[in-house]
């Protein structure tokens, strides 16, 4: 075998297996609510327990690969994500907030007149950083998440 498609074949079996790592999962006994792989190659999952209600059960945040991965929250800290939907015809928005080490992370799922954004927006004052979900990798919906986490007290 010549050493150039030898070579080729390392560095496909190379790539495929970096696609691979970079799929989004939850850990064993979880539910995969929301996953997407972002525009920079970062796996984005929002995990959930199969008893994930407004009382019980809870639901956390993986971002990143391995060994660079941002768990939030890191431990039991009740439910610290703001949940939000606003529908009107054609049109769902449906976001996932926290605050973070003095940022805003925002995940959305939105769909508007048949186009769709989803992603990760972060914003950290002026600055705001948005990354898109690689369409071919969307898995589950923010939808999943509706009447399962507690209400966001009422602003004034």
């Amino acid at each position: 075998m010549p050493l150039s498609l030898l070579s080729a074949l390392v560095f496909s079996s190379a790539l495929s297996t970096a696609a691979l790592a970079a799929e989004p999962a939850c850990p064993s006994g979880e539910e995969l609510m929301f996953g997407c792989v972002l525009e920079d190659n970062q796996p984005l999952a929002i995990c959930g327990t199969s008893d994930l209600s407004p009382t019980s059960g809870s639901v956390h945040l993986l971002l990143g690969k391995k060994g660079k991965t941002l768990t939030y929250p890191s431990g039991p800290a009740g439910q610290p994500f703001k949940y939000d939907r606003y529908t009107r015809p054609q049109t769902t928005y449906l976001s996932l907030e926290f605050e973070h080490d003095g940022a805003m992370y925002r995940v959305s799922d939105d769909e508007s007149e048949g186009k769709m954004w989803r992603g990760l927006v972060i914003a950290r004052g002026e600055k705001e950083e948005q990354l898109s979900c690689k369409a071919d990798s969307v898995k589950g919906s923010l939808m999943k998440l509706e009447g399962k986490l507690p209400e966001p007290p009422s602003e004034p």
